[in-house]
């Protein structure tokens, strides 16, 4: 159960990476687009790392 937890809210990582993307692609600052989704799932990563949650069987 809290494992479950602790990958839920890890999730809210890539979302707001995405989020952050999309508008920066609306606003034709695609440098910063690139940013977000690369510092995102590098968060993300370290999150895992920190949290010790285990990564979803789709990543392999």
């Amino acid at each position: 159960m809290a494992d479950s937890i602790k990958t839920g809210i890890g999730f809210l990582i890539p979302v707001g990476s995405l989020v952050g993307f999309i508008q920066s692609l609306l606003a034709n600052d695609y440098i910063t687009g690139i940013i977000f989704i690369i510092g995102g799932l590098m968060l993300w990563m370290l999150y895992i790392l920190v949290v010790e949650s285990t990564t979803p069987a789709l990543m392999g």
